[in-house]
């Protein structure tokens, strides 16, 4: 997922600039094809916004693969000079970036360095593609790890921490159905249990075994059998489909905020409550209330007004936090989404409570921004943040987009990134079982990030909510 995304942000900076500039922009209507299975494809695309679907003429069910805004299409075709082995569809009207054959191998042609640059990051792409899909391939032929496997302590603690859970499961469903649907509370409490066991045993699995391969293949192995369960809940499901391209898209983040568990009854509700309720979930409601802090001190210290900018803003909850505890403030607030449908919800939102005139949407995309393909007007802002965006950025385009927020803070003005911090206890869960794979950071890894930008000091400041997970590093321009 996001494979452009990695794409980009693994080449220099000189390769990107060229395919940003060479490349055309294409509108693309809904269930039009850009691709069709045996057929040349001509070059490759970069998703810009939008939702596209990978088929098979034979699987005439569900899609493959969703392919979402950043993901990368026709590098297949275009390594093997082959005709396309799938048809990419438009679920919804998208825009990609198109570069053609011709004008890639001339560039690779005349240019050695971009060549080698380009190849090598192409190859660690499908590299790591083809180890995942490797992985899932095995899961469907081995119902337990190999022999090899068992002799990891952690191993058979992670099978008997799954194979309780699953027993409390089916006790639960059969005093449901007992019950008119009620699970008994002293059950429920004892299957939440269950459920921290199991996730205590995966981050044991992950500190035991150091080839990352091996961990995901035992990993899902061990946790094959909570999925079923995982497809009865709303948010969880969510998640785990992601049906927007990526893991945290913005209706997600509102499952998470309003935090009420859904699905197919009785199982459903009670998994999801166990999504919702743990550290992670938490800690994602958490910042909603600390960023509302964040742009309540920007009002203060403006005297009751601010310019505010959020990127990648999602459901932008915080904003309306604000707008409803102090109506009166002179809040001046710009949302920029790459994601029309995110823009839409927030857009419904905010002029149903006629926040129109102090909310504004911006439609861009942040690569384009931070790279200075686009110019969006937006300057001397007081606060700038982000937060479930750079965790699914590598290092180097953190830093351009640090660049590109200097310019765009007014002296003083600050800037807050939020990242999922190493010491995430869920990470081992949402890597194994969610598939919701993030970069984590520690805070001499944000350090290093701002000292290499052009703020050019380390971070005046680094927050956390309070579960300790979300981490949120702060600087002012001087």
């Amino acid at each position: 997922m996001h494979e452009a995304l990695r794409l980009f942000s693994a080449l220099h900076p000189t390769a990107t600039d060229w395919i940003l500039s060479t490349g055309i922009e294409r509108k693309v209507a809904r269930d039009d094809a850009i691709a069709m299975e045996g057929q040349a494809f001509g070059g490759l695309a970069f998703v810009l916004e939008g939702l596209f679907s990978v088929r098979l003429k034979d699987a005439q069910s569900a899609p493959l693969v969703l392919l979402g805004p950043g993901e990368l299409i026709g590098e297949i075709s275009f390594l093997e000079s082959r005709p396309a082995t799938a048809s990419v569809v438009a679920n919804e009207d998208s825009r990609i970036l198109y570069i053609g054959t011709a004008a890639l191998e001339e560039q690779i042609r005349v240019n050695p360095m971009f060549a080698a640059d380009f190849y090598r990051t192409l190859a660690q792409m499908l590299s790591r593609r083809l180890r995942e899909r490797s992985l899932s391939l095995a899961e469907g032929f081995s119902s337990r790890p190999t022999d090899g496997f068992t002799e990891t302590p952690a191993c058979p603690a992670l099978m008997s921490s799954m194979t309780a859970f699953k027993e409390l499961l089916r006790q639960a469903d059969t005093s449901a159905r007992q019950r008119d649907g009620k699970v008994p509370a002293a059950l429920a409490e004892e299957i939440h249990g269950a459920f921290n066991d199991l996730k205590i045993s995966l981050a044991r699995l992950a500190q035991t075994i150091a080839n990352n391969d091996v961990l995901q293949e035992v990993g899902r192995s061990g946790c094959r059998e909570f999925i079923p369960y995982l497809h009865l809940t709303e948010c969880g499901r969510r998640i785990h489909v992601k049906p927007r391209g990526y893991a945290g898209d913005f209706a997600t983040i509102d499952l998470i905020y309003r935090n009420k568990p859904g699905g197919v009854p009785p199982l459903g509700p009670l998994v999801d409550s166990l999504m919702l309720e743990a550290p992670v979930g938490r800690a994602v409601r958490n910042r909603r209330g600390l960023l509302a802090q964040e742009i309540a001190i920007a009002l203060e210290r403006g005297g009751g007004a601010a310019r505010v900018t959020s990127l990648a803003c999602g459901p932008a909850a915080e904003l309306f936090d604000v707008f409803h505890a102090n109506p009166m403030a002179k809040l001046q607030a710009t949302l920029v989404d790459i994601d029309f449908q995110a823009l839409a919800f927030v857009a419904d939102a905010r002029d149903s409570l006629g926040f129109g005139k102090r909310m504004r949407l911006e439609h861009a995309n942040l690569i384009y921004l931070a790279t200075g393909r686009t110019v969006l007007d937006l300057t001397n802002q007081d606060l700038i943040y982000s937060i479930g965006l750079i965790d699914y950025f590598d290092d180097p385009f953190v830093i351009a987009l640090l660049n590109w927020i200097h310019g765009c803070l007014a002296p003083g003005g600050k800037v807050i990134l939020g990242n999922f911090h190493t010491c995430n206890p869920d990470r081992a869960f949402m890597d194994m079982v969610l598939d919701w794979k993030l970069i984590h950071r520690s805070e001499g890894d944000m350090h290093r990030l701002f000292a290499a930008s052009k703020f050019a000091r380390a971070c005046t400041q680094i927050r956390f909510e309070e579960q300790g997970i979300n981490m949120f590093a702060c600087c002012i321009k001087d």
